[in-house]
């Protein structure tokens, strides 16, 4: 049998926020993707309710990420894109654009300065959060990119694919 998270169309991706006040997952409704973030926000400082959230985005979601500081949340889709969620005012703060098939891993940096993200296309793309901006194509897959990762430190990245018996 299917698992409650199964049986609401709960999909892979969840994200939960440092201090496990809030949770991001990407759901399937009706064949379309949806974000929804779900849970009590709480002020950094008072630790007091501030609202409760739920923000939402067409296109196939992928997966979702929190930044190491609770604050942003990305998203890679099926329309190529990545998004980067204000989580307390629940508004966009950035689409990055740049890959050319689906976004399927996110990643935020341990600063929470840079984003990675990988694609069908074959590629890895670094992000500037706070300007939204490309910094960095990486290439060297032959499959798609279905995993990304970055070193505690931040100063290496790792990628895994559909190939067999390779990894970048």
């Amino acid at each position: 049998g299917a698992s409650a998270a199964e049986d609401r169309g709960v999909a892979s991706g969840r994200a939960r926020s440092g201090d496990g006040d809030l949770v991001g997952f990407p759901t399937r409704v009706r064949e379309q993707g949806r974000l929804a973030l779900v849970g009590t926000l709480r002020h950094p400082v008072t630790r007091g309710p501030v609202s409760d959230v739920i923000v939402a985005e067409d296109d196939g979601v992928q997966q979702v990420k929190f930044s190491p500081d609770g604050k942003l949340l990305v998203s890679g889709s099926w329309d190529t894109t990545v998004a980067v969620w204000d989580v307390e005012g629940s508004k966009m703060r950035h689409v990055l654009q740049g890959h050319t098939k689906i976004v399927r891993p996110v990643e935020f940096s341990p600063d929470g300065s840079t984003i990675l993200s990988g694609s069908d296309d074959q590629t890895i793309r670094l992000w500037d959060v706070a300007s939204g901006t490309s910094l960095r194509e990486l290439t060297g897959h032959y499959d798609a990119i279905y995993s990304v990762a970055f070193s505690p430190d931040g100063r290496v990245l790792a990628s895994g694919s559909g190939e067999i018996g390779r990894a970048v």
